[in-house]
């Protein structure tokens, strides 16, 4: 190894999945160390896996044995103060474990190898290593033909719609922390969006299309998108000029991963419930470019 060695743990969909990549990335970058992704996050039940394998990430993938002492230490961490105490499996260096949902400047002193737990929802994480990142999760590169043909006939003033309410709306936890965005939110950003911007094409992407059709019925020429991959979504999301986003890392990376200059996001305040957001600050999440309402 010609390095220190960054080890991140990854966890969550893909949205989380890259947020947690591009830090470990941008800190391996900093001191020309070696990336690792572990994985042992991912034995247990869940609908989600790992899904940065089709991109050219070049980390070492390590799936780490979770013993029983290790579960169990994991469960008591969970009720201690943050930070007080924590493991992390197969490894026994240092850890640096986000202390909130704030940008951690701690992380800029970080020196040799480290394992990386947290989500670190913030562009400043990873943001000097932004021409990089773009090209190595530039989701063009693992579409389907089927979505290749369908970007080659989009307008080049596509407006592109994320509506999130399937987990959001159907899972107690997820709903109670996160919420769902109400109809109002998406009527004002498609107004302003339109005003500010020329917009001859609307393209609605959704896990729970039932519900986007209702938010959006009067809106005539919407295109709902239906019958792809989650990549595929992505790469079509991205591929769009405009973007309204929903209060998830999905369509967050979405229009991040547009790159353009030029290019035109709307995102809502309210990216947890309001009951959240009295304890959780979100100002280091969103770009300064980005248009919150």
């Amino acid at each position: 190894m010609s390095g220190p060695c960054i080890r991140v743990e990854l966890r969550g969909g893909l949205g989380n999945q890259l947020f947690q990549a591009a830090t470990g990335f941008a800190l391996a970058r900093r001191l020309t160390g070696e990336l690792e992704f572990e994985l042992a996050s991912f034995r247990s039940a869940s609908l989600r896996g790992f899904g940065l394998e089709p991109f050219p990430h070049g980390a070492r993938i390590i799936n780490s044995p979770r013993s029983l002492s290790f579960r169990l230490l994991r469960k008591v961490s969970k009720i201690v103060p943050a930070g007080a105490w924590t493991v992390a499996p197969g490894w026994g260096g240092p850890i640096f474990e986000e202390q909130g949902y704030a940008y951690d400047d701690r992380i800029e002193a970080l020196q040799g190898d480290h394992f990386l737990r947290g989500y670190f929802q913030s562009w400043r994480y990873f943001n000097a290593q932004k021409g990089d990142l773009l090209r190595i999760f530039n989701p063009g590169q693992v579409a389907s033909p089927k979505a290749r043909e369908f970007a080659a006939i989009m307008s080049p003033h596509a407006l592109s719609i994320h509506v999130r309410a399937g987990d959001f709306l159907n899972n107690p936890v997820a709903k109670e922390v996160h919420g769902t965005l109400p109809p109002d939110y998406y009527q004002r950003a498609i107004k302003l969006a339109c005003t500010a911007r020329r917009v001859d094409q609307m393209l609605c992407f959704s896990d729970n299309m039932s519900v986007a059709r209702d938010i959006l019925r009067d809106h005539a020429n919407v295109i709902f998108v239906e019958g792809f991959s989650q990549y595929d979504d992505m790469f079509l999301m991205s591929s769009a000029k405009s973007h309204i986003i929903a209060n998830s890392t999905f369509s967050y990376w979405s229009a991040w991963l547009d790159g353009r200059d030029d290019s035109f996001v709307i995102a809502p305040r309210a990216w947890v419930t309001p009951r959240e957001l009295k304890k959780t600050y979100i100002g280091d999440l969103y770009p300064a470019d980005w248009i919150l309402l």
